[in-house]
């Protein structure tokens, strides 16, 4: 701790309730079972056929089949590569987020892409504090054995880089809630708005900077909090709530283990 700073490393296991919870949020952001399944019971009762609960449950469970993607070892497309392994990152920093620093995320990336397969543009998570600041949280993975890796704040695209181009533009702030706000799921909308409203306004609270780096196993060190341990002026009075996500494995294995099981999950 440092202030109002914190920077903390969290060790995951290969536990199967946090697999389960991880795979839970990415079965959300590609599968909306509720959302689904009211849509279909719906549409059942045009049909002339009875449509069973079970029927429309496995339907719901072939679709999360079709649409969640998974590592692919035969695939000719690195597995370093593929959308699991880029996604699995976001999808902790959504844990993260809300579970660990108790803020709330109004909308995905993930679950809102622009071209399926490929990343998405703009800030990885925003986020909202209960007094509706704003959390900027730039995501990255690395299994480079250096500490820092170059994506906290050596590289063009760093964390680093990329948190104070956002922090001190207050036009991409304002872009960024708008696209949360359009983005939301409805028990979101008004908290965002309100943000919003109070960022245009210029009376929102100081903003929050959370980066979150996640580590493949025996690659995490101290240092690996890079310029973040001693924010420069730049940075103004925004707390800054670092933390560090060391893996059990490869980031590889822990996103084909995470994925197959949020395919897996029954609706």
């Amino acid at each position: 701790m440092n202030g109002e700073h914190t920077y903390a490393c969290y060790d995951l296991t290969s536990d199967d309730n946090l697999v389960d919870e991880l795979a839970s949020i990415v079965r959300d952001l590609y599968v909306d079972d509720l959302a689904l399944s009211s849509a279909l019971v719906e549409a059942a009762k045009g049909l002339d056929s009875v449509c069973d609960e079970s029927a429309i449950a496995k339907v719901i469970d072939e679709v999360a089949i079709a649409v969640i993607p998974q590592v692919d070892p035969q695939s000719k497309v690195p597995k370093h590569l593929q959308v699991p392994r880029n996604e699995v990152a976001e999808v902790l920093a959504l844990y993260v987020l809300e579970q660990i620093h108790n803020f709330s995320v109004p909308s995905s990336r993930i679950r809102n892409k622009e071209v399926s397969g490929l990343p998405s543009r703009g800030l990885d998570v925003l986020g909202l504090t209960p007094n509706s600041a704003v959390v900027l949280t730039e995501v990255k993975a690395s299994s480079s054995t250096s500490s820092p890796p170059a994506v906290v704040h050596t590289a063009r695209d760093s964390m680093h880089a990329e948190t104070l181009r956002r922090l001190n533009n207050r036009e991409s702030v304002l872009g960024e809630l708008h696209w949360a706000l359009k983005h939301a799921k409805s028990e979101a909308r008004e908290a965002t708005a309100r943000a919003l409203l109070l960022h245009g306004l210029s009376k929102a609270p100081t903003p929050t900077v959370a980066p979150v780096l996640v580590r493949a196993a025996g690659t995490y060190k101290p240092s690996d909090f890079g310029n973040f341990a001693n924010p420069s002026k730049e940075f103004g009075q925004s707390p800054i709530r670092f933390a560090v996500i060391r893996l059990p494995g490869t980031l590889e294995d822990f996103a084909a283990v995470v994925y197959a099981r949020a395919a897996e999950q029954a609706a």
